[in-house]
């Protein structure tokens, strides 16, 4: 696939920082996986959830 010679893959300079900005405080509102810890599911699910 080519690209259009004007398309640009960088990040910088940026065309619309406002919709960079956006995109940034949407991810603020969703969680991550980083951010839930996983380590008792296993555990959970086989004594809780049974």
């Amino acid at each position: 696939m080519l690209l259009d010679p004007g398309f640009n893959l960088t990040l910088r300079p940026m065309k619309y920082p406002d919709f960079y900005e956006m995109y940034k405080n949407s991810i603020k509102n969703t969680w991550t996986v980083e951010e839930v810890d996983f380590s008792t599911d296993v555990s959970d699910l086989r004594n809780k959830m049974t």
